[in-house]
């Protein structure tokens, strides 16, 4: 009998130890090991105190009391607001203290009666007896330790019951020697779920930096990263929530929610290749510079031409001249006005241009047109601000997030990072970029960073192709738009607009953007 009892035991904690290797989440992963070690035990009650960073105190992180239905910490959603127990006081060991103790001395103690006892300080259960009409009787404290006989925390455990009587019994010899079994497995389990939480934290803040460079590299463009995935992230949680239509049954894993989080951080990491005077591009003459102020020079020295020639006739300015240079200054304004990105290109403006650019001046002795090919073709760029050669490099960002993303080695959870990042402009239609990719080859999560890149985009106040953000009105017309051309998923923008996701977000970033 006693061995079938073991044996159980021992296929018992074979189990458990699967659970927690398998288990990382550390609040889910702390509420096994109690409650585990509760139940091996028969416990009434018990807490479990991990070791501070600097190991001096021991911070409260479960507590459990069947009789009383407490359930603090872990998985309850309730704070323990106990407060921890130091190591040392005065510069001196705290062996008054029983958890204390256990970790100083690296040995489990098992305590019959607390109220018997006076090696250790039990005040402080002796006021919760007295507060709660609780009797601690019988404790069991069994520090964590690690495989290399490190001490990551303590399991306490209170009173163990017996099941047919209901009296308190007390911890046996078994009892340590499954407890002391289960709190090593349990000590590695917690310290690789605490190094995976690390990493993770490790991972964020370099992913978080260098996003944060990339912004930084243009003035136009301040925080779109960390707002595109604030926004992706609201849009996938609340996704996950929504229970009618298309996504009743559709729901992302915890896994493929952090995969996201780390695909809408990295979605413009080919930006770092792209030169920045192409981002920065707020000028259709700009390069380094904006070359208008090349153009109103030579403008400038035509005006003077006509006026020169016209004096060396010895003649006086008439009307005639007087009007060239008024029509002069006109084209000036109109220049710097289509530079500017104010006037769209259309047939009428394309053949004023082309006027523009016939007439001629000699500096120097030689003939210089007044609007070089080059100058010309950047005024009539129908792209913003860009000449259609200068969009392509800026689309090559995305096929470069593609390219970087692909060297980067990649734990299971993370594999599909490349293709949801560098997807975020390709269209459902086929015509999008870099790969061209129609919207049955594209992850719902693709399609969800596509929306919510685009409307940051259109609601962001400090774009170089207009002077503020769109009204909300005209955003939302322009990606109904976008769903009627089949270049955004439909059923997906429908869930954003019936969830209004967008007012989470604008309530995130405390934005002044307008919801007309």
């Amino acid at each position: 009998m006693i061995k079938d009892k073991q044996q159980n035991y021992l296929e018992e904690l074979i189990k458990i130890g699967q659970a927690l290797s398998a288990e990382h989440n550390i609040s889910k992963l702390l509420d096994m090991i109690l409650t585990k070690s509760m139940e091996f035990t028969s416990a009434d009650g018990g807490s479990l105190y991990l070791l501070d960073e600097n190991e001096e105190e021991l911070n409260f992180k479960i507590i459990i009391n069947k009789s009383l239905g407490t359930h603090l910490g872990g998985t309850s959603n309730l704070e323990v607001d106990w407060p921890a127990v130091p190591l040392y006081s005065g510069g001196e060991p705290n062996y008054h203290n029983v958890s204390a103790y256990s970790v100083l001395k690296n040995k489990v103690v098992n305590i019959n009666d607390v109220y018997s006892i006076e090696e250790f300080d039990f005040s402080g259960s002796k006021e919760f007896d007295q507060q709660n009409n609780y009797y601690s009787k019988a404790m069991l404290v069994i520090p964590l330790r690690h495989y290399d006989d490190s001490i990551i925390g303590v399991i306490q455990l209170i009173n163990p019951m017996d099941e047919k009587s209901g009296e308190i019994k007390t911890f046996t010899d078994q009892d340590e020697e499954i407890i002391q079994a289960l709190a090593s497995q349990a000590a590695v389990s917690i310290s690789n779920t605490k190094l995976i939480s690390e990493l993770r934290e490790l991972l964020d803040s370099i992913i978080k930096m260098n996003a944060s460079a990339i912004d930084k590299k243009s003035k136009f463009t301040g925080n779109h990263i960390a707002r595109v995935a604030s926004l992706t992230m609201i849009f996938a949680r609340r996704l996950n929530r929504v229970n009618h239509g298309e996504f009743a049954e559709f729901e992302f894993s915890d896994e493929q929610l952090d995969e996201l989080k780390v695909a809408a951080w990295m979605h413009d990491v080919g930006k770092i290749i792209t030169p920045n005077y192409i981002i920065n591009k707020s000028r259709k003459l700009e390069k380094p510079f904006d070359r208008l102020e090349y153009v109103k020079l030579k403008f400038e020295l035509y005006k003077r031409k006509l006026i020169i020639n016209t004096l060396k006739k010895d003649q006086d300015l008439d009307e005639d001249i007087e009007e060239k240079v008024s029509r002069i200054d006109s084209d000036l304004e109109f220049l710097s006005s289509l530079n500017q990105n104010k006037v769209y290109p259309d047939e009428e403006i394309l053949d004023k241009l082309e006027n523009m650019a016939s007439r001629e001046i000699k500096l120097d002795g030689q003939k210089v047109d007044v609007l070089t090919r080059e100058e010309k073709k950047s005024l009539a760029s129908k792209f913003g601000t860009l000449t259609p050669e200068e969009r392509e490099v800026i689309e090559e960002h995305a096929k470069d997030t593609m390219n970087l993303l692909q060297h980067i080695s990649y734990p299971e959870w993370l594999k599909q990072v490349p293709e949801i990042a560098s997807g975020h402009h390709e269209k459902l239609d086929g015509s999008g970029y870099p790969r061209g990719l129609t919207g049955d080859q594209l992850m719902t999560q693709t399609k969800i960073l596509a929306i919510s890149d685009i409307f940051e985009a259109l609601t962001a106040p400090d774009r170089k192709y207009r002077d503020a953000g769109l009204k909300f009105s005209k955003v939302i017309e322009i990606m109904n738009d976008m769903v009627e051309k089949n270049h955004i998923d439909g059923d997906l923008f429908q869930v954003f607009m019936e969830e209004k996701i967008y007012e989470d977000f604008f309530e995130k970033w405390d934005d002044d953007r307008v919801l007309d």
